[in-house]
């Protein structure tokens, strides 16, 4: 049951309009490249796709927030100690090339951000800032510096379900992610370099070579518990 000791927000990006601050139920703010809605497909009702140009560093990214993406904030998150948050995104077509970043930042536009709670596919020799992931990667970020631990396996053209959690212990967070509506893989903690500031969540790719790269979303969700109002 819905209660008051809860905080509760869910997208399932139903077709509609794809204007910044128009795109599904919270009104998402995108920057950069194109945005369209895509036809649904079987477990996936709602399809937003984000397309990254085709030069280097050409990024695009959805958020919630202010125009900034640095001016919102995914509220109390920062001192609650019970949440948990759910994006569903597909890669589309080729993965060389490209960065991935789904998760908590405090500023979307940063390259990386200098905070923030996410997982990231950086595989790249042609942008401003490179990396050489070879599987997705679970990172914490702050003002003391970066935290991460190893995370399943990429694959072009794939869904993935991300978890991103906090059940009671300051400071650790919990990663876990699924493929194509499949088993979970096992949950992983990270428990240095949570950040303590305002964050918002986001999803950003990013093309490091000569051909168009995209990203599509079809869900996104948090809860926040144990409040007290």
């Amino acid at each position: 049951a819905v209660t008051s000791t809860q905080s509760l927000a869910w997208d399932d990006f139903f077709p509609g309009q794809t204007a910044s601050q128009e795109i599904g139920t919270l009104g998402w703010w995108t920057v950069g490249g194109d945005v369209t809605q895509s036809a649904s497909v079987a477990d996936h009702p709602g399809v937003v796709t984000l397309t990254a140009g085709d030069t280097a560093d050409s990024t695009h990214y959805m958020h919630l927030g202010g125009d900034s993406g640095a001016n919102g904030s995914f509220v109390g998150l920062d001192t609650a100690t019970d949440w948990e948050v759910i994006f569903v995104f597909k890669t589309v077509e080729s993965i060389a090339e490209t960065k991935f970043t789904v998760g908590l930042v405090d500023d979307a536009a940063g390259d990386p951000a200098d905070a923030g709670l996410w997982v990231r596919y950086w595989n790249s020799t042609g942008c401003t800032s490179n990396g050489t992931d070879t599987q997705w990667v679970f990172e914490n970020c702050s003002a003391g510096g970066c935290s991460t631990q190893s995370g399943p396996p990429v694959e072009p053209d794939s869904w993935y379900t991300l978890r991103i959690r906090n059940d009671g212990e300051a400071g650790t967070i919990k990663y876990a992610m699924r493929t194509e509506g499949g088993p979970w893989s096992t949950e992983v903690q990270v428990s240095t370099n949570a950040p303590d500031t305002a964050l918002l969540p986001m999803l950003k790719v990013m093309q490091c070579g000569s051909q168009t790269r995209g990203l599509q979303v079809d869900a996104y969700g948090h809860t926040l518990r144990s409040l007290s109002r």
